[in-house]
């Protein structure tokens, strides 16, 4: 075994235990942080669409008790204490899912944080198993094909300086350039074409679910956030 395959089996090792780590985190935030912040955030939701509906609710109890009085040229008829009573009930309702609200909104924020902190540390994860996956992909290739192709890029002329290559004839005319860069040159080229991202296969892509990656809050906010809950 050469040196480089000797390094393509450590690199194998290393992303294995990155890969480890990628599905532990992924695996954490999905079933908890995630998954409780998704949960408060629907949540409040919920009680957002409640608490507009009794808006609604109570506006129109007033135009119906303002209807009654007007009718009732003030004085306290039985529609008017009907619609009384309604008004009061709906502005009840108001009053307690505003406090419902509120309270929903303090654990969403308290969910977030919690989300952030995971989900960071899925974010890491995720980095390190992709690079950790492009240094062992690297190091395959450099095993299979990197002698024949240093083997190549070497070839010098008897004095020691570079052949000089010709390549591109035709229109474009004779360049000439040395084995190294003509290697490089069609590497480079043939890299152009190829997937940037090929680890996706592999490892999959970062998902959050409910909490967008900009919305992930920084390791300075999330200290803040939890200070503020401490507080309360």
């Amino acid at each position: 075994m050469n040196d480089l395959q000797q390094k393509h089996e450590q690199a194998k090792s290393t992303y294995a235990a990155a890969l480890a780590n990628l599905e532990l985190a992924r695996h954490t935030y999905d079933n908890g942080a995630g998954k409780a912040f998704a949960e408060a955030k629907k949540h409040r939701e919920s009680l957002a669409t409640q608490l507009d509906g009794e808006k609604q609710a109570s506006e129109r109890a007033k135009a119906t008790l303002a209807e009654a009085v007007c009718q009732s040229n003030g004085a306290r008829t039985a529609d008017v204490t009907q619609a009384l009573s309604d008004r009061r009930n709906a502005d009840d309702m108001v009053d307690q899912l505003s406090a419902l609200l509120s309270e929903a909104d303090r654990l969403v924020e308290s969910a977030h944080a919690e989300a952030s902190t995971a989900g960071r540390t899925y974010m890491a994860a995720y980095e390190a198993a992709a690079q950790r996956w492009a240094e062992m992909n690297v190091l395959a290739a450099l095993a299979q094909c990197g002698e024949q192709i240093a083997r190549a890029m070497a070839v010098k002329a008897p004095n020691g300086l570079p052949y000089p290559i010709r390549y591109e004839r035709g229109e474009a005319g004779n360049l000439d350039a040395s084995s190294e860069q003509l290697v490089i040159k069609e590497l480079r080229a043939l890299a152009e074409q190829c997937d940037t991202r090929p680890y996706v296969q592999e490892i999959g892509t970062v998902d959050l679910g409910a909490m967008e990656q900009q919305d992930v809050l920084s390791a300075a906010a999330i200290h803040k956030r939890f200070r503020t809950a401490e507080v309360q």
